[in-house]
């Protein structure tokens, strides 16, 4: 062979040129050496077989060259080499190291088939026409670092067995990926897809780390599958990017990412946790009907004009600093969301099932609802989302915290709020509460307070006195401590969110809920230290007497208490001992008669306490009582105790009765 090629070389500069050459079927028993050759006509290699090293490093291949189904025992070196026309390497077989970097192919390039069972280096590769490397097999390290693809690349069923590099690579025209298999870690870090990017049914088995990557024209992963983590951090993606029923069985990382253009990822399925923090979707990002298993985060992204976000079911959802610029719909089933300082510039709708929300600092530019979706997520072809991953939850909605909220824009409807925190919220008596809004209750049946026997009357309260309740005492005695990292609220802020919050509901006309949190308000008043004595012993006897006016049956109980006490001290000592009948008497003046009439001073009643309880004494003083309670004067006769026993009913029993009045029409008022 070295005979051979030496005879070709040229005697003026010393390097080989070749014409038409046609080595098919040859078989190199020896090392192949054409280092830095020319081949100006067709060069036929097809089922070669280099027993030895061949080596083509620096050669150039004018015409089309052929090495389909040759197989290279050992290593086949064609670093530099150009090829100005096609390159065939169609089913050939690399048993050793394959070595292209640097190569350019000026033409079509096609490793169709081609096994590739040592290492196989084709960094800083330029293919400058059609590359199609379909089902080929790169059995070890691949490398492909700063490649560069003019043209359409596809790796169509190509299988990559152990670590494959594509880190820095130029993809300018479509790159195909489909069906293709990666066994090992992939690296896409610092690539550039300037055209369409096509993973369809692609397999990463572990690491698929595309960061930094640069995807200028649409990029398609649908139905790609990662079976373990794949990482596009500070990926740009210029075009669609498509990730429609994709499979991530690792774990999934978008931080800081561009979508550009729509980012699709209908029906995906995420088995790991997915993060998307810091991502900016300039339109619109589809995640109707994804799963993800476990957690995934939006935390800091940027959603420019998405309307519709979800539906969508995970473990946790996190949006904390996300931001929303045009009016959208998020719906989502999860056990734990958190929206904490996410940022609202135009309306939204939220629809929810089987999550905990937390709204902390949350702000609302626009009018926002949050709602209990009652029923299943479904797609329009009537396809449920799977809440099984869920586990064993309830499709209860519970808000756990509005504070540092305005939520003078705010419409909440049919969702649990037994566990809010509103302290510090803004505007609270402009939340509009609508459906079914549940809050917290007093505990029920009789507790006890120092061996004191207690029985709460019913009524709702906020977290926040349930939480103030539970700290004051070692036991609880039914109320809920408050949760770790949640501070304790003083008597007077939480006054104050009960009287915002009695004013919401007193201006969407519903009285019955506002009395409750009137008489929250009264209590923390009550219990308000920083208040005024004389007020606290004010409020105190307004709570005993009928429950700050709304507490029927203590008022008519009270009133009851004291028209049995004037009853027995009227017949005790009120009514006389015997009748008074009009004693006149007259004289004769001058032939003039003068008569006068007095009734005599009434004598109070006589003998023991028990004698003086008859039915005639108990019949007068029922109806001296049942008088004194209307304003009303019985004209009974009266000792001078009576008289002022009837006084003291007379100014104490109405008040009683009016207090019960009102308990009642605060309870029945529409």
């Amino acid at each position: 062979m070295t005979r051979l090629l030496d005879a070709l070389r040229e005697s003026s500069d010393g390097n080989i040129r070749l014409g038409e050459c046609n080595f098919g079927w040859a078989i190199f028993q020896s090392p192949a050496n054409f280092d830095n050759c020319t081949f100006n006509g067709v060069t036929r290699f097809h089922s070669a077989t280099f027993h030895k090293d061949a080596t083509f490093e620096g050669s150039r291949f004018n015409s089309e060259v052929n090495f389909s189904e040759a197989t290279f025992s050992l290593a086949a070196m064609f670093e530099a080499t150009t090829f100005n026309d096609a390159g065939v390497f169609y089913s050939t077989q690399f048993e050793g190291e394959a070595r292209f970097a640097r190569a350019v192919f000026f033409g079509p390039c096609s490793f169709t088939k081609a096994k590739l069972l040592g290492d196989a280096d084709l960094s800083a590769a330029s293919f400058m026409g059609p590359s199609s490397f379909l089902e080929a097999e790169f059995a070890k390290k691949a490398r492909f670092i700063s490649a560069t693809f003019e043209s359409e690349a596809s790796f169509d069923k190509s299988s990559f067995l152990e670590v494959c590099n594509f880190s820095k690579c130029t993809f300018k025209r479509n790159t195909r990926f489909i069906s293709a298999s990666f066994d090992d870690r992939a690296n896409f870090s610092g690539s550039r897809f300037e055209w369409n990017a096509l993973f369809q049914r692609t397999r990463f088995s572990k690491g698929a780390n595309f960061g930094t990557a640069t995807f200028e024209e649409e990029a398609d992963f649908s139905s790609a599958k990662f079976t373990r983590a794949a990482a596009f951090g500070s990926a740009n993606f210029t075009g669609t990017a498509r990730f429609d029923s994709t499979i991530f069985d690792g774990e999934a990382y978008f931080p800081s990412a561009h979508f550009a253009n729509d980012a699709r990822f209908p029906s995906a399925s995420f088995h790991r946790k997915a993060v998307f923090h810091n991502v900016r979707f300039s339109t619109v990002a589809h995640f109707g009907l994804t799963t993800f298993r476990k957690d995934v985060n939006f935390a800091g992204a940027i959603f420019e004009r998405t309307r519709r976000l979800g539906p969508l079911v995970c473990d946790e959802l996190v949006l904390t600093g996300a931001e929303f610029h045009s009016p959208a719909t998020l719906e989502f089933s999860a056990k734990k969301s958190f929206f904490r300082r996410t940022h609202w510039r135009s309306t939204a709708a939220l629809r929810v099932r089987c999550a905990s929300v937390d709204f902390t600092d949350v702000v609302f530019e626009g009018p926002v609802t949050v709602t209990h979706a009652e029923q299943r997520f479904a797609s329009p072809d009537g396809t449920y989302l799977n809440e099984s991953i869920l586990g064993t939850v309830t499709d209860e909605v519970r808000i756990v915290s509005l504070q540092g909220v305005d939520v003078a824009h705010l419409l909440i409807s049919n969702i649990d709020l037994s566990e809010c925190i509103f302290t510090g919220s803004i505007h609270l008596d402009q939340l509009r509460l609508e459906g079914t809004c549940r809050f917290a209750e007093v505990p029920s049946g009789i507790r006890r307070s120092s061996m004191i026997p207690i029985v709460w009357t019913p009524r709702r309260v906020l977290a926040e006195e349930n939480h103030w309740r539970a700290a004051r005492h070692t036991n609880p005695g039914g109320w809920t401590p408050a949760p770790a990292g949640i501070s304790q609220s003083t008597p007077g802020a939480i006054s104050a969110v009960y009287r915002q919050l009695r004013k919401s509901f007193e201006d969407g006309k519903n009285e019955p809920d506002a009395a409750d949190f009137y008489y929250g308000e009264m209590e923390m008043r009550r219990n308000d230290r920083q208040r005024p004595r004389a007020e606290r012993g004010i409020l105190t006897a307004y709570w005993i007497l009928s429950g700050y006016g709304l507490r029927a049956a203590r008022a008519l109980t009270w009133l009851f208490i004291a028209m049995v006490l004037t009853l027995f001290s009227l017949i005790l000592w009120g009514l006389p001992a015997t009748g008074l009948a009009p004693v006149s008497s007259g004289t004769v003046q001058n032939e003039k008669i003068t008569f006068s009439t007095r009734t005599p001073i009434p004598a109070g009643p006589q003998g023991s306490l028990t004698d003086r309880i008859t039915s005639t004494r108990l019949e007068k003083g029922m109806r001296v009582v049942m008088n004194s309670v209307v304003f009303r004067s019985s004209n009974q006769t009266l000792t001078t105790s009576g008289s002022y026993i009837e006084m003291a009913a007379r100014t104490v029993e109405p008040i009683l009765l009016g207090l019960a009045i009102l308990a009642i029409r605060g309870r029945i008022k529409r």
